[in-house]
């Protein structure tokens, strides 16, 4: 059992990657803009859209999941924050119900 323990260990693992500080903030920021998409869908008129906005919302983030360059990451997040006002501007031209429902539209 020891013998195994230690070819298992002898093991060539890849080296993953270098990543900076940078790398991470916006990493952070990138999952919470996601998930602010996702919650600014709730306000979409029926349960149709709602599942085509998220489906949007997801090709977008995966087209660019591998972007290795920082300033193109950084202007991409730019970009995602103005088109997040947009959507949230645009949900809130729809209106509450009368009675005050969570989610608007039949789930």
């Amino acid at each position: 059992m020891h013998i195994a323990l230690i070819l298992r260990a002898r093991q060539v693992r890849p080296t993953a990657p270098f990543r900076s500080l940078d790398y991470f903030l916006n990493r952070g920021k990138v999952l919470s803009l996601y998930r602010a998409y996702i919650r600014s869908t709730r306000g979409l008129g029926d349960r149709q859209a709602r599942i085509e906005a998220v489906q949007w919302v997801r090709h977008d983030f995966d087209r660019h999941r591998d972007e290795s360059d920082m300033e193109k990451a950084k202007a991409l997040l730019a970009l995602g924050k103005r088109n997040l006002r947009t959507l949230s501007n645009a949900s809130s031209l729809i209106g509450q119900l009368p009675n005050d429902h969570k989610f608007r539209g039949p789930l």
